[in-house]
């Protein structure tokens, strides 16, 4: 880890930025994540505008994991960087690799689905009432194996 942390503060030094802190979770604490949540706490605040990462390894091996975690502070308003260059192209916007871009489109549909999901919930209560009457099709010229009943839609008395 000093190691690591040696290489950031070259690099924010080198680049001419300011270290406000550094954070670090470790092998014992993986699982609770202290140190990405005291980041996360900081950019909230808005006390930083970039985190710069010693590689992309440290955040996880795992490339979903690391897109995870990216997109994450990315959503909090934060810039990310790294001190490997191989790690330029995976950072970049669009994405370079095609894993990569697998994995933030899957992410940008899972969020889509997300807010219809919320919108879907936040709309008022509706319920199926009584058939509305259809006038029977021509059968001559349509396809007899599609079935389709209209069906009137009531708002639920409870909702406003």
């Amino acid at each position: 880890m000093f190691a690591q942390s040696e290489r950031v503060r070259r690099w924010v030094a080198r680049n001419g930025y300011h270290l406000v802190a550094l954070f670090q979770d470790t092998a014992g604490t993986r699982r609770n994540l202290d140190g990405l949540r005291a980041l996360i706490g900081v950019a909230s605040r808005g006390q930083a505008d970039l985190v710069v990462l010693p590689g992309l390894a440290a955040l996880s091996p795992d490339k979903v994991i690391q897109e995870l975690m990216l997109r994450r502070l990315r959503s909090e308003g934060l810039a990310v960087a790294s001190t490997e260059e191989p790690d330029h192209a995976d950072l970049s916007e669009p994405a370079v690799d095609p894993a990569r871009m697998l994995i933030r489109d899957i992410l940008h549909r899972a969020d889509e689905f997300n807010a219809l999901l919320a919108s879907a919930e936040a709309a008022p209560a509706l319920t199926v009432a009584r058939p509305v009457p259809v006038i029977a099709p021509d059968r001559s010229e349509a396809d007899a194996d599609v079935l389709i009943e209209f069906v009137e839609i009531i708002r639920a008395a409870n909702a406003s």
